[in-house]
């Protein structure tokens, strides 16, 4: 099974690829984006999706794909993902 691991945000996201057989984990992937704060949110978004749709085309195998849980608003206000 090929799984896609995402950590989002707009600043600096974060994606693995990794392979699972036999119980065993084989890491095949790791990348990370820098997007400039000076740039729109439409901007750094595009340059998000163009990083991950690389991605997939060199991974056109991935089964599933996970992200990173966000925290709630309510416990930490100032530091929200949606």
């Amino acid at each position: 099974m090929i799984i896609l691991g995402m950590d989002l945000s707009i600043a600096c996201p974060g994606f693995c690829v990794a392979e699972i057989r036999g119980g065993q984990v084989e890491i095949l992937h790791l990348s990370h984006v820098k997007t400039k704060t000076t740039s729109t949110h439409g901007e750094r978004l595009r340059i998000i999706f163009d990083h991950l749709e690389n991605i997939f085309n060199e991974f056109p195998n991935i089964e599933v794909v996970a992200r990173e849980k966000a925290i709630p608003a309510t416990r930490f206000p100032n530091h929200v993902q949606t």
